[in-house]
């Protein structure tokens, strides 16, 4: 085939593949128009304009998957929330406190965070960590946080001669969690009024150092009295809280929980 029959085959080819694309896309191809150049500055532009929208949304994908397995496994209660838990004139202003430290949370120049809750059994403690942790979780897009009542926490420090290195190591992995979440949520500290023992004073003590250290925030609730606190948890713990920037709040009244009616009968 000579060099013209070759050209007038390979143009012939292309009318073809225009035809093709103008069907297709019901355009008008125009090969004569003239183009403009490409503006390579511009296009580097608006490619990382289109991955920045891309990673943004998967931040978004990935924190709302976190929020709601917390839910689904049920961590955090989404149904507690500081719009959806009643309100009244004994537990009003503790409620007020708790979102004046949700708030406080994002002052990055301040000391760590503690915030301390004492209120008799019943009366919204673990209601208000809940409300916590919620409000903490629909404003940040980054904060992750932790709720455990203080007897798992003293399991993960609790070591037996006969169980196997994986256990261990998965109670190390817990304790670790604990002291580098970024909010922990430390509820039902000294139960049922119970002083802390020598060894349950070691690791709370431990814990507030450690997360002190790394800048961490905590919230603790407790049904002692502020007033015997001190003696409760022991001068190591008790100085170990003082190191903190500590806000303080105290829920009254009785308790709030739903009493158990068998046959009629109000069980306490």
């Amino acid at each position: 085939m000579d060099d013209k029959n070759r050209k007038n085959n390979l143009a012939g080819g292309v009318d073809v593949l225009i035809e093709a694309i103008e069907g297709l896309g019901n355009i008008k191809v125009d090969l004569n128009a003239p183009s403009e150049p490409i503006d390579i500055v511009q296009m580097r532009k608006h490619e990382a304009y289109l991955a920045s929208q891309e990673i943004a949304a998967s931040k978004i994908a990935k924190r709302r998957n976190y929020v709601d397995k917390l839910h689904n496994q049920g961590a955090v209660n989404p149904l507690w929330t500081f719009s959806n838990l009643t309100k009244d004139s004994a537990n009003q202003k503790a409620f007020t406190t708790a979102q004046g430290f949700c708030m406080s949370l994002d002052i990055t120049d301040n000391e760590p965070l503690l915030f301390l809750v004492s209120g008799g059994p019943g009366t919204g403690k673990t209601c208000l960590c809940h409300a916590v942790a919620n409000s903490v979780l629909e404003k940040s897009s980054s904060r992750h946080i932790f709720i455990v009542n203080y007897d798992n926490l003293k399991k993960t420090r609790l070591f037996m001669a006969h169980e196997n290195s994986d256990v261990t190591a998965e109670k190390q992995q817990e304790w670790e969690r604990y002291c580098s979440v970024d909010l922990l949520l430390l509820d039902g500290l000294c139960a049922n009024n119970e002083g802390l023992t020598v060894f349950d004073q070691k690791i709370l003590s431990e814990l507030l150092r450690i997360r002190f250290v790394k800048g961490l925030d905590m919230m603790i609730t407790t049904p002692v009295n502020f007033m015997q606190l001190h003696q409760a948890i022991g001068d190591t713990c008790f100085e170990s809280i003082r190191e903190y920037s500590v806000i303080s709040a105290m829920i009254l009244g009785q308790s709030r929980r739903r009493p158990l009616i068998v046959d009629g009968v109000p069980i306490p």
